[in-house]
């Protein structure tokens, strides 16, 4: 379990700089690049929803609605799952 944890850890941290690398992209306008790096990111950690919602900003600051909602819709789905699997 403790290497399970290490692994999170890293995906956690690799998450964070990977939407903080984003954010300066999103910051100066640079939609498409951020965009880029998001979904690369999403491929390799599927379980990080903290990504997938910086995908949906992304999306929608570049007016791509239908893909935003479908996106940041299947993570609260998600969440709702989870939040009702363990009895919230």
């Amino acid at each position: 379990a403790l290497a399970s944890d290490g692994v999170q850890q890293t995906r956690g941290e690799d998450a964070r700089r990977t939407i903080k690398q984003a954010n300066k992209l999103i910051r100066k306008g640079e939609f498409v690049e951020a965009e880029k790096i998001l979904r690369l990111a999403a491929e390799r950690s599927p379980q990080q929803s903290d990504i997938k919602l910086s995908l949906s900003y992304v999306l929608f600051k570049q007016r791509r609605l239908r893909e935003s909602y479908d996106l940041s819709f299947a993570v609260a789905q998600v969440k709702v799952a989870a939040a009702a699997g363990c009895g919230a």
